[in-house]
């Protein structure tokens, strides 16, 4: 068990601060309605969660992560909003998706 796997139910706690840094890099991308987004390293999902609601009804989501522990952590916090978005466990470095995702 990875220390991001023990860390992952209070996770979001510990980053608190990186909020602002992160609405800020959001709005940076200026992610259009339906457009494919992949986030490498999503943790628990916070960002994923805060772009669906403008993902459009043709727009994917995608996070992948190393820890099992904040795949599940990311999983639970976005089944609350029902977020259509697929997460996946593997190494950035070695996506696990087809070129059609």
């Amino acid at each position: 068990m990875t220390i991001y796997d023990r860390i992952s139910s209070f996770y979001d706690w510990l980053t608190i601060s990186e909020r602002p840094y992160r609405r800020q890099a959001m709005e940076l991308l200026d992610i259009q309605p339906d457009e494919v987004l992949l986030e490498i390293g999503c943790g628990t999902g916070q960002t994923l969660r805060e772009l669906a609601p403008g993902m459009g009804d043709n727009g994917r989501l995608i996070g992948i992560d190393l820890s099992p522990g904040m795949i599940k952590q990311a999983q639970s916090n976005l089944q609350e909003d029902q977020a259509d978005v697929t997460f996946l466990q593997g190494d950035g470095l070695k996506l696990p998706l087809t070129t059609n995702c």
